[in-house]
């Protein structure tokens, strides 16, 4: 792009060489936008433009967090997160530096202390809002209702850089009255959102802003210019929900997440919101309470047809059978199956299902693993050919007590250091007449587990990508048997295959090489090349 100069060239003639002065502010920005984050660095050594591009480029925003609670103003932490606020705008704004705002104004108890929030935040917080508008890139603030006004009055200004949008009302619960035991003595939820986004919101001026986020938040009829570019659309709501045309709200919108916590008396899903004339890539559904969401989805007047859209998300606390058999009838042919430990930071899906064909991708997800989970278990195990689950959980898929007559892969991760608290019982099976090993007297013999049946299983692997591990031959035997290698031929027994696991020395191993004729040893820098697929992130 910028071609070297000869020594000793005139300093006219060195700009002339460099083409990247031809080209606009506006253009060079979107140049940048298709670089990822790691090789921004390297990119603005180019020259000293590239170089103040790049530093105003909002992945590298500077973040303003302000927590206002009725202990933190009188603890005066929200006076220093208002000061160190005001000294990042005066750097930020002349510098024409990226900003991303975070406002959280939580509700309180103390008699009298609602009055101080509420000035509190008109005074000193949401003055830094209307601020920092002229270069945010991010804005996210939860507020009580008694706030929307002074909210609304404050997002009236353009804002040209702002990219994502987050509201969050905070709802109020319904708490019976005191002495009642009748359900309709419940006081009334309001009918609609009190908290609303007005048709005039940043001036109608928001040409950037790609991504926003509603929690509990009703909008004014007709279309709302801002919202004009918006293609990611995020709607989630506790108990009521306003009425609600997407298209025309979010005439751009290309991915939508709706999550709706249905009331625990009634289950009812929202029925609301009009889905038609809209044309989606992908569409996450939270469906917590299992309401049929989305049976309401595609049934309602305005619905939506799901055999159109490429990517849909289900994610589920126990799941509704008929919106996942729907869902999963829409792409015949097989299933891959993901178990996570749900107790390991950074892992929010306890059981990962995804089918895929032909562009067209379905993912579910359960976000604990329990008795319901097991209700709806072999609504896929008959597709599933693809199983990898964290080694301590093997008993968690035994407990399914559910054949896979089409797995072709099992995969067993170490994928953290070995954890005491974690430990799995050892699931040595009575299968023979040998004795215990001296190494494994603490073995408790299993015998009344149910025997998985997989008759085209073709390979077992044990990885431990991030150290190295030492197992029982015996342990690894009996995980083979519980697959139920022992019942098929020897010859037709699927291999095992070890990725930086090795066996404990001195171990006797005549039942290993029962159960598993072949043995492949790998290095643990080859588990990437072994059934991993790519739509998973590794295990952390």
């Amino acid at each position: 792009m910028v071609a070297p100069p000869d020594p000793g060239a005139h300093e006219d003639d060195i700009a002339s060489l460099d083409h990247t002065r031809r080209i606009p502010n506006e253009l060079l920005h979107h140049v940048v936008d298709y670089l990822p984050a790691s090789q921004l660095l390297l990119v603005s050594s180019v020259s000293r433009r590239f170089r103040g591009v790049i530093t105003r480029d909002s992945r590298f925003c500077i973040t303003i967090r302000i927590k206002a609670t009725h202990r933190n103003i009188f603890t005066n932490i929200c006076s220093r997160q208002v000061a160190h606020a005001h000294a990042i705008l005066e750097y930020a704004i002349p510098e024409q530096l990226p900003v991303a705002t975070i406002v959280v104004c939580q509700d309180v108890d103390p008699v009298g202390a609602l009055a101080t929030l509420r000035n509190y935040m008109c005074d000193s917080v949401f003055p830094i809002v209307r601020a920092a508008l002229p270069m945010l890139v991010r804005l996210a603030v939860e507020i009580p209702d008694e706030h929307s006004d002074a909210l609304q009055a404050v997002l009236l200004q353009p804002a040209p850089l702002l990219r994502h949008l987050k509201l969050s009302r905070i709802a109020r619960p319904s708490y019976p009255k005191y002495g009642s035991e009748d359900d309709s003595d419940h006081e009334a939820e309001p009918e609609h959102c009190a908290h609303v986004v007005p048709r005039n919101i940043f001036s109608g001026i928001a040409p950037q802003l790609l991504r926003v986020s509603f929690c509990n938040i009703s909008f004014t009829e007709g279309p709302i210019p801002a919202f004009s570019s918006v293609r990611c659309v995020a709607l989630r709501y506790d108990y009521h929900s306003p009425d609600i045309r997407i298209s025309r709200l979010f005439p751009c919108i290309a991915e939508l997440e709706i999550e709706f916590e249905a009331s625990e008396y009634t289950h009812a899903p929202p029925a609301s919101i009009d889905y038609s004339g809209i044309s989606l890539k992908h569409l996450h559904i939270g469906d917590l309470w299992s309401c049929r969401l989305l049976a309401t989805m595609a049934t309602m007047t305005g619905s939506l047809d799901l055999a159109l859209i490429p990517a849909i998300t289900y994610t589920s606390f126990d799941g509704c059978q008929d919106d996942q058999k729907t869902l999963l009838d829409s792409i015949p042919g097989a299933v891959t199956m993901r178990m996570r430990d749900i107790t390991e930071p950074g892992l929010d899906s306890g059981l990962e299902f995804r089918a895929m064909r032909d562009g067209y991708r379905r993912v579910f997800r359960f976000e604990k693993l329990n008795s319901r989970t097991l209700e709806n278990f072999s609504i896929f195990a008959f597709r599933v050919v693809d199983i990898r689950l964290e080694y301590w959980l093997i008993r968690v898929l035994l407990n399914y007590k559910c054949d896979f007559p089409v797995l072709r892969r099992v995969r067993l991760d170490y994928s953290r250091r070995y954890d005491v608290r974690l430990r799995i019982e050892p699931l040595w099976f009575d299968i023979d007449n040998s004795h215990v090993e001296d190494d494994d007297r603490s073995a408790t013999v299993v015998s009344n587990l149910y025997l998985v049946r997989c008759p085209l299983l073709d390979a077992v692997a044990f990885t431990a990508p991030d150290f190295d591990r030492k197992i029982s031959p015996r342990q690894v035997a009996s995980i083979g048997h519980a697959l139920g290698q022992s019942e098929r031929p020897r010859e037709a027994r699927a291999r095992l295959e070890m990725f930086g696991v090795t066996f404990v020395e001195h171990a006797r191993r005549e039942l290993l090489d029962l159960i598993f004729p072949r043995i492949v040893y790998h290095s643990r820098d080859k588990v990437l090349d072994w059934g991993e697929n790519e739509e998973w992130p590794r295990t952390r």
